[in-house]
């Protein structure tokens, strides 16, 4: 069935060079019953479940509604290549997954599997570290929260010397919490999760920005996403309607602060939209196609820069401080290069979840190089999420990796940056931790 939907998909964007909206219009619809699908089929939400939902979520508002402007402002040429290296590199990253999947994965994810691992030894230690750690970083960024929250991210982001590593902690505390309370009261009490890591998610929210909130809100439901029947299925597209719902709060007031009561205007839709445009309007719009279309232009006009953006994961770590020329990832550049829209803020915009790639090595390596991607990603979610965890440290990775995959659709190199981060203190204090004695 799964092979039958993704030809299906590879034929109707090949029918796009007659008509790109209708063939999108079409496509939108096959991704959303590949998503009900998996979900039905396999049981749990699946890397590859993740990746169509973040790719809707994402790419589709801005795909039905800017197209015609995109065209007007790009040309068409590049507007239906980047539409085809976008959707061809999804359809090949599934095909990818899949047969992987068919060829080499066994097994499906037994009852309970991913919920046994007891790893906590001294009690009262290791939930006093937690709290410990809690408010370590929620008043080591107060001033970064407090600006976000009354002036917006733009005036918070110079306060945010050491967040990046506050951010990382917080997702493994809100674990360890989650963890703490099923070890010795036996279920998700996410009530007291909530509570005891209130902190942090105020420190989320302060930051303005979604991600952060999104490792978080995974961190805390990650194995809710298994041993999926009705019920849970019916509670699984209530929590995406809230992502949603988040995701335009936090456009709307993030670079002005929830408390100055003003907010940005939203372009949801109107009474002259189609139903998909409706159905879409509480997706995000992050630009993400917009910048595909400007990387077929610059590419056009320049050359391909043969790994060099890709390469900035390796040394995005070296502080400027130290190497002042290092170089910006293409999220900060690339859109230096056509509008002065950010020119005057530390920020950046999203290249997508093939930005470096594209840039890098052009439309058809791009579209083979992520038929291997999904290779890869079907054996990571073998690995982590069809089997039972045997470890504190496997423990924290399979509980990031749904949210980062997830904002990895919007861009790779940011979230890769947390997650590096968090594999990074996970290590740490899985080894402080069985030093102290704390975990087994």
């Amino acid at each position: 069935m799964r092979l039958f939907l993704i030809f299906f998909l590879f034929l109707i964007t090949l029918i796009s060079y007659n008509d790109l909206l209708l063939s999108a219009n079409i496509l939108l619809w096959l991704f959303i019953i590949f998503l009900a699908y998996n979900i039905i089929k396999d049981k749990y939400v699946s890397l590859a479940s993740i990746f169509i939902f973040g790719f809707v979520y994402i790419y589709f508002k801005e795909i039905l509604n800017n197209t015609d402007d995109l065209i007007i402002d790009w040309g068409r040429e590049n507007v239906e290549t980047a539409f085809h290296t976008v959707l061809f590199s999804t359809i090949t990253f599934l095909a990818g997954y899949y047969t992987h999947e068919v060829i080499f994965c066994k097994g499906h994810v037994k009852e309970s599997e991913n919920q046994e691992f007891l790893f906590i030894k001294k009690r009262k230690s290791f939930f006093a570290f937690n709290i410990f750690l809690t408010y370590l970083i929620f008043f080591g960024n107060i001033v970064l929260i407090i600006k976000g929250f009354t002036q917006g991210r733009q005036n918070a982001f110079e306060y945010g010397l050491f967040s990046s590593f506050s951010y990382s902690v917080g997702v493994i505390c809100i674990i360890n919490y989650k963890y703490y309370f099923r070890q010795f009261y036996g279920k998700d009490n996410y009530p007291k999760v909530i509570l005891y890591s209130l902190p942090i998610f105020i420190l989320y929210l302060g930051s303005g920005t979604r991600f952060l909130l999104l490792f978080g809100l995974i961190a805390l439901i990650n194995s809710s996403l298994f041993n999926l029947k009705l019920k849970k299925i019916v509670s699984l597209g209530i929590v995406l309607l809230l992502i949603g719902v988040i995701g335009n709060f936090f456009l709307q007031y993030r670079n002005v602060g929830i408390a100055s009561g003003t907010k940005t205007e939203s372009t949801s839709s109107d009474e002259d939209s189609s139903f998909n445009q409706k159905v879409v309007s509480n997706f995000t719009e992050e630009g993400v196609f917009r910048n595909a279309a400007m990387i077929t232009d610059y590419t056009q006009k320049n050359d391909y820069t043969y790994g060099k953006s890709f390469s900035f994961i390796f040394y995005f770590w070296v502080p400027r401080v130290i190497w002042q020329s290092k170089p910006t990832q293409i999220d900060y550049w690339l859109i230096r290069e056509y509008t002065d829209e950010y020119d005057d803020s530390g920020h950046s915009t999203a290249s997508g979840f093939l930005g470096e790639i594209y840039m890098d090595f052009g439309t058809y390596m791009t579209i083979m190089i992520f038929f291997f991607i999904g290779i890869l990603l079907s054996k990571l979610n073998e690995k982590l999420l069809t089997t039972k965890i045997k470890s504190y440290f496997i423990l924290i990775v399979s509980s990031s990796v749904i949210a980062w995959l997830f904002f990895a659709i919007r861009s790779v190199l940011t979230s890769s940056m947390m997650m590096i981060s968090t594999i990074l203190f996970a290590f740490i204090f899985s080894k402080l931790f069985k030093k102290w004695k704390l975990i087994k």
